[in-house]
C-alpha cells in the first residue's frame, strides 16, 4: 500500500520556538478530507503545548498515515482511520476553527 500513499508536509513553528516536521499520508481519492484533516495539526499541536507542554517529539516529527482500517497511536506517528468521522463540536474539548496556523511548507 506504501506505494500508493500520497503525502502533505509542512513545519509548525511551535510556541517554544521550534519547528516541527508534520506529515500526512493519506490514500488516494481522498486529498479534500486529507487536506481538511491537516489544516486542523498546527492548531491542534498548539493547543496540546498550551495545555501541557513542549510537544516530546519535535526533534522527530508529527505524522498520521490514513489507513483503511480503525487507527492506532505510535509514538510519532497515528494509523487514522476512522473514514474522517468528527465528534460533535461541543464534546472536543478544543476551540479550534480549523484555519492553519504556524505552518511552513517542506520543500
Amino acid at each position: 500500500m506504501s506505494g500508493r500513499m500520497r503525502k502533505f508536509p509542512a513545519f509548525y513553528k511551535s510556541r517554544y520556538g521550534n519547528s516541527i516536521p508534520m506529515f500526512y499520508w493519506y490514500l488516494p481519492g481522498e486529498e479534500a478530507k486529507a487536506r481538511a484533516l491537516f489544516a486542523e495539526f498546527a492548531s491542534t499541536l498548539d493547543f496540546f503545548e498550551s495545555e501541557v507542554g513542549p510537544y516530546p517529539f519535535g526533534d522527530e516529527k508529527l505524522g498520521v498515515v490514513e489507513t483503511p482500517h480503525k487507527g492506532m497511536e505510535h509514538q510519532t506517528i497515528n494509523a487514522y482511520g476512522n473514514d474522517y468521522a468528527k465528534p460533535p463540536r461541543a464534546s472536543t474539548g478544543c476551540s479550534s476553527t480549523n484555519s492553519p496556523m504556524n505552518i511552513s511548507a517542506i520543500s
